[in-house]
């Protein structure tokens, strides 16, 4: 019986070949050969021998052919979960180009049809694919890699770092990474936070739904997920420098990819990316793939710095502006203004500055901790530096800055408000900050976001920022589209701005 059952199973065609079209190669030209080596003395004699052989291997074709249909149509099948399974990364679950498509059937086809090895080659397609991480702090990823795919840039690893250890209340940080066979090719900081509607609302409108916010927090407080950094002034993507334009956007596509896939697991209900350079063109041909919708965001302002003295740059101003500033520049020369490496022994004064100034804030979306001033003064040893301006034993202004030898980046200036006026300390703070680029013959002075009008009128140029958003839910997203004016940060351009009652000018 069990000689009986094995006959059974196995399939012959009329001339006694064995079909197998389960095999995993179908090998057509072994089976070829066998049926051309019949002679006509085994097929019997007669006129019509030869076209007997050529009907028996033109049958012996067609049910090859069947059987390897057959078998493709199986493999075929199975292949999407194949595929996913054998791209898996360590990681985490397979990206979005590791989907199983229907190229990626294609190509598994032809390896079997070639006779290759299909795993092995799945395996060798594994490793020249790439690969999108996400880490859930910055020490995952060696600061020299990091900082080869930021060149010149002064909020780095070290910097970012610095926010991640400094306890920020309601905020968790990501990073994402992309690699090919371990060789990093793309990064990118990202945070998650609760959300709230109100943060760039002003006036009955913000109290309206601060009180609504009161009554249904899970509906105003959105769990969001961002590229970028609540303390960093743009959203930078860092590329390998010798990758191309279309590398970069197929690294942010897959980057965006793996954020959505991040944001359906933990249940983040809204994806954003915070301050995204509208001069990089690759955000606007990315992001709305993914379903993100534009928002303009408050520019940036930069001052180039070619001349040789304070005088100079006064030179290159209106009448009125040059006025105004040397003005308010002999108001401030009571003061006494030290650079500082270090908080010690104004640590308290500090703060107590930063809790006053932020208090004035037209808006905020994070509140700085001691500890961000001290580890960004100790992590970036002769980059991050705190001006200090006193008023005898007094502190009555800091200004936390980061420079290198081509850009000084303003970050952040807590001032006393009853000296405010008294010292003009914003316009001293900016003079301050040029004469040091002058001096050290820094070309760039990075001004940050906020106050743009008035830093068009001290001589600076503006470049824009976008956020990008949606909400995963359509419903919700739908109502966030029609109205989503009321939180453009643009509304607030025609507002009037008193630059010595700003909380902050980064």
């Amino acid at each position: 019986m069990a000689q009986s059952r094995g006959n059974a199973a196995t399939r012959r065609n009329r001339h006694g070949a064995v079909l197998d079209p389960d095999r995993s190669r179908l090998d057509h030209h072994r089976q070829g050969r066998v049926a051309r080596a019949r002679s006509l003395d085994q097929l019997g004699p007669g006129p019509d021998a030869a076209g007997r052989v050529a009907r028996d291997v033109a049958g012996d074709r067609a049910t090859q052919a069947c059987a390897g249909r057959r078998h493709l149509r199986r493999i075929l099948a199975a292949a999407p979960r194949q595929l996913v399974q054998a791209n898996r990364g360590a990681d985490g679950p397979a990206g979005a180009r590791r989907d199983g498509s229907a190229a990626d059937r294609r190509q598994y086809a032809h390896r079997l049809r070639t006779g290759a090895n299909p795993h092995r080659s799945l395996h060798h397609a594994r490793r020249r694919m790439i690969d999108v991480t996400v880490h859930p702090s910055i020490d995952a990823i060696p600061a020299a890699e990091w900082d080869r795919l930021f060149p010149h840039e002064l909020e780095d690893h070290a910097y970012l770092r610095a926010i991640e250890r400094a306890g920020l209340a309601g905020f968790r940080y990501l990073y994402f990474a992309v690699r090919d066979e371990g060789r990093l090719l793309a990064a990118v900081p990202a945070f998650v936070t609760d959300y709230r509607l109100d943060t760039t609302m002003q006036g009955a409108m913000r109290h309206v739904v601060e009180a609504l916010t009161k009554l249904f927090p899970r509906l105003f407080r959105i769990p969001m997920l961002s590229l970028g950094s609540p303390v960093t002034e743009r959203c930078r993507v860092g590329y390998a420098p010798e990758s191309s334009a279309e590398q970069r956007a197929a690294w942010l596509d897959a980057i965006l990819a793996q954020m959505e896939t991040v944001a359906a697991r933990e249940k983040f209900g809204m994806l954003a990316v915070k301050d995204a350079p509208l001069e990089e063109p690759v955000w606007q041909q990315v992001c709305p793939r993914h379903g993100l919708r534009l928002l303009p965001g408050l520019p940036g302002a930069t001052l180039e710095i070619p001349w040789h003295d304070l005088d100079g740059y006064l030179e290159s101003l209106g009448t009125s502006s040059r006025k105004d500033l040397r003005r308010k520049r002999r108001a401030g020369s009571a003061l006494r203004i030290e650079w500082r490496t270090s908080l010690d022994g104004i640590a308290d004064d500090v703060q107590r500055l930063y809790r006053e100034t932020l208090v004035h804030a037209e808006f905020s979306f994070e509140e700085l901790t001691p500890a961000y001033f001290e580890n960004v003064l100790r992590d970036m040893p002769g980059r991050a530096l705190c001006v200090t301006y006193h008023e005898g034993d007094k502190l009555v202004a800091f200004n936390l800055v980061l420079r290198d030898a081509e850009r000084l980046l303003d970050k952040f200036l807590g001032m006393d408000y009853a000296a405010m006026d008294r010292y003009n300390l914003y316009h001293v703070s900016w003079l301050e900050n040029i004469r040091c680029c002058i001096d050290r013959h820094i070309g760039v002075y990075e001004a940050g976001q906020g106050l743009h009008r008035e830093k068009l009128r001290l001589g600076c140029s503006l470049h824009a920022n976008a956020l990008w958003y949606h909400h995963r839910n359509r419903l919700v997203d739908g109502v966030f589209a029609r109205f989503e004016r009321l939180a453009r940060m643009d509304r607030f351009d025609d507002l009037p701005v008193d630059p010595e009652s700003s909380a902050r000018r980064a």
